[in-house]
């Protein structure tokens, strides 16, 4: 249940290291890639996943991609990163962050993010779509319907595209499954790292039905 009305915003340089922080409190928790990327087995991990969200979100926002922020009370209690893939092309940018990845964090960050994004990347709808490459709410702040406001406002941008062929992310908790199965989204392939079980998951505005794949992560 929603306790105070909440206000959308778009998330720029001023905010954006507040952003990174919800990010951080939210996924240190919470099952999904970043335990692979960030190696969750290793002393650190928070510490690389805080670092891992100040350059990704750094590169979000230099890519002119969008970054929506929920505001409650005055206070920012949940942020969405969206990016068109299709737009997202400039490859001298990317060796770029992964430098900044290797230089902030270390190598194995940098190699995990890369092996982990092309297989995700190889798997996603192909043409004009938006992909939500994350979305966190403050821990105090979950179970009361900020998240699915987010997720609404993605939809509803989806949806006003003419060209747009939906919306697509990916979870590795089984709850999320189940929930984003309830708001239209199809899981269309699975992935398996050594740490977690990753599903992708898409929400067609055309609802159209998709052939789900099954990829050992480790076989690739």
């Amino acid at each position: 249940m929603i306790s105070q009305s909440p206000e959308l915003i778009e998330i720029n340089d001023e905010n954006v290291e507040i952003a990174s922080k919800i990010f951080t409190h939210a996924f240190s928790k919470s099952l999904s890639g970043l335990f692979y990327i960030c190696t969750v087995e290793r002393d650190g991990f928070e510490d690389r996943l805080r670092k891992f969200f100040h350059v990704s979100n750094k590169f979000h926002l230099s890519e002119h991609q969008l970054m929506l922020g929920l505001i409650v009370q005055d206070q920012l209690v949940g942020v969405a990163a969206i990016t068109n893939p299709l737009y997202c092309k400039s490859l001298l940018k990317k060796i770029v962050f992964l430098i900044q990845l290797l230089w902030v964090i270390d190598f194995s960050t940098a190699y995990r993010y890369l092996r982990y994004s092309n297989l995700v990347n190889k798997f996603l709808p192909k043409g004009d779509f938006l992909y939500i490459n994350r979305i966190a709410v403050e821990p105090d702040f979950q179970r009361l319907g900020y998240g699915k406001i987010l997720l609404q406002e993605i939809h509803q941008r989806s949806d006003k595209d003419q060209k747009s062929m939906g919306v697509a992310l990916e979870t590795a908790n089984p709850d999320n499954v189940k929930y984003y199965g309830q708001l239209g989204y199809q899981a269309v392939y699975q992935i398996d790292t050594p740490i977690v079980q990753e599903t992708v998951m898409v929400r067609w505005k055309n609802q159209n039905k998709s052939k789900f794949k099954h990829c050992d992560f480790q076989k690739t």
